[in-house]
């Protein structure tokens, strides 16, 4: 979770608190053992696959895994012509990692700004997840509609980009309302994680995996509750870099 130090960021904390979709650990439980789970039948497009090219994440744009802070901070300003000032800065004091942070507008069409944050390992100190938000809490009052249809437009692309068969579940609902839209592993183990949380009072959601159902909303009977979509990339999901206290403690 981005907390900390940097003005243009911790007037969201707040809002990312109540969101509940920015704590690394609850995103691992979610992703990894989603309740119900329903996975992809063979029959969904998986063109990456069919071509017998395995489909590998090694992070956003030219921002790769691995990197150093200084390594990422050059390549975000080269994808977005970002300046210092665009960037900023955060520490989890909980998790020992730090962030790199940046607004970018327009990154989907639709979706209202997004803001990217680059987490750097405790240990390593290098680039280990990228997480991108739209909505609630980076604006105030998110478009639902272009929530929704930026959520079905990654689905429908990550669906065909060959991730492997077993690991790809899409429209799970899971326990606090919230939708995994879609979530699979490259062939590197590396995972991208798309989760929709929406209003609950009057808002409708398919659980279904069949790729033709899409997540609904009444813009005109939402209320309560953030409106955030959330797209993370991980490079080790079942080891993430932060910080732990030893078992015997």
């Amino acid at each position: 979770m981005w907390n900390g130090r940097c003005q243009p960021i911790a007037k969201y904390r707040a809002g990312i608190r109540r969101a509940c979709l920015f704590l690394l650990g609850a995103l691992l439980v979610c992703g990894l053992h989603p309740a119900p789970a329903q996975t992809v039948p063979p029959s969904a497009p998986q063109n990456g696959a069919a071509k017998g090219k395995p489909h590998v994440v090694n992070g956003f744009r030219s921002v790769t895994f691995g990197m150093t802070e200084l390594e990422v901070t050059a390549a975000a300003k080269k994808d977005f012509g970002a300046t210092d000032q665009q960037l900023s800065h955060e520490s989890n004091m909980n998790e020992r990692t730090t962030s790199l942070v940046i607004k970018v507008n327009n990154l989907i069409p639709d979706a209202g700004t997004a803001l990217i944050a680059y987490v750097f390992g405790a240990t390593s100190k290098r680039l280990f997840q990228i997480n991108i938000v739209w909505g609630q809490p980076v604006v105030e009052k998110p478009d639902l509609t272009g929530l929704v249809s930026a959520a079905n437009s990654l689905r429908n692309l990550f669906l065909t980009q060959g991730y492997a068969p077993d690991s790809v579940v899409a429209n799970a609902q899971l326990p606090d309302g919230t939708l995994l839209v879609f979530r699979g592993l490259d062939a590197h183990g590396h995972m991208t994680l798309l989760l929709l949380a929406l209003p609950q009072t009057g808002s409708q959601v398919n659980s279904s995996a069949d790729q033709g159902s899409k997540p609904k909303t009444d813009p005109k009977k939402t209320e309560g509750g953030p409106a955030t979509l959330r797209l993370s990339y991980i490079e080790k999901p079942d080891k993430p870099d932060i910080f732990k206290l030893d078992g015997g403690f």
